[in-house]
């Protein structure tokens, strides 16, 4: 049986899950996009708007205890673009995002909103480019970078979305598209639960006009479900593996609706 392809863009979330639907056998991660934000994705790589920075333009070290985390490789396409966790395979056999669409043998784009709900970004002062920076991992100060104290606004995030669902469909016509709203219950902020509602309603425009669009609505993490009870943003191999069922119940029930269809035409 030949496997589907997805591409994620999001987090380690959406690839993590990716990761557990190619451990069943039937599917295959091309290509995983991590730490950039939806708008300096696009804006870079669709758009064309701004050109993608290089490890030199932003001339910024890591502090040793953060070394492991590859917050910076992940938004160079000339090292780990495309490239994110889990490494369940040698890096090599991961695509750049843009090449993975362009080859027009993708099945699902998976995406999730955990950068674009938490991520201020940085953007570089004589390129314009967006990147994003930790600034408690740094050695240094980001010189070459300055600092956009705002958070994306969840309309334009998804205009985006959706922007990047017919760039992917030009090449590949049947592509099917799950969204995973990243839970922040355990936040308990008013802000961000706001944001989460914000989020929600705005995705609804494009699940009225895309029959291969589907959304997995946030769902309520407990401490049970943390790889760490510290960190609220990385979950047990148990919990991806419930949203990964998720996943194919939904792409199960596309294609049974499909066959009714056709059916009944």
């Amino acid at each position: 049986m030949e496997r589907k392809n997805i591409l994620t863009v999001g987090s380690c979330l959406s690839a993590t899950v990716a990761d557990k639907l190619e451990q069943t056998g039937r599917y295959y991660r091309k290509s995983s996009v991590q730490h950039n934000r939806i708008d300096q994705f696009m804006e870079t790589y669709v758009y064309e708007q701004t050109p993608p920075l290089k490890e030199e333009d932003v001339n910024l070290s890591i502090k040793s205890e953060h070394a492991r985390v590859n917050v910076f490789r992940n938004q160079f396409e000339d090292q780990e673009l495309g490239k994110a966790l889990p490494f369940k395979r040698d890096t090599d056999s991961f695509s750049h995002p843009i090449s993975t669409i362009n080859n027009g043998d993708l099945d699902l784009l998976i995406l999730d909103n955990y950068a674009d709900m938490f991520f201020k970004v940085y953007r570089h002062k004589e390129k314009l480019s967006k990147f994003f920076v930790n600034k408690g991992y740094l050695n240094e100060e980001p010189v070459t970078l300055e600092f956009i104290n705002e958070l994306l606004d969840p309309s334009k995030a998804v205009s985006m979305y959706e922007d990047l669902i017919h760039f992917c469909k030009k090449k590949n016509k049947e592509l099917a598209t799950i969204f995973i709203n990243f839970p922040v219950n355990l936040k308990n902020k008013e802000i961000l639960n706001e944001r989460e509602n914000s989020f929600r309603i705005e995705l609804e425009n494009i699940r009225e006009k895309h029959d291969n669009f589907f959304i997995i609505e946030p769902w309520e993490i407990e401490e049970m479900d943390l790889s760490n009870p510290k960190d609220p943003y990385h979950f047990t191999a148990e919990k991806y593996k419930e949203y990964s069922l998720e996943c194919e119940s939904l792409l199960y029930l596309a294609r049974e609706k499909c066959i009714k269809r056709k059916t009944f035409m």
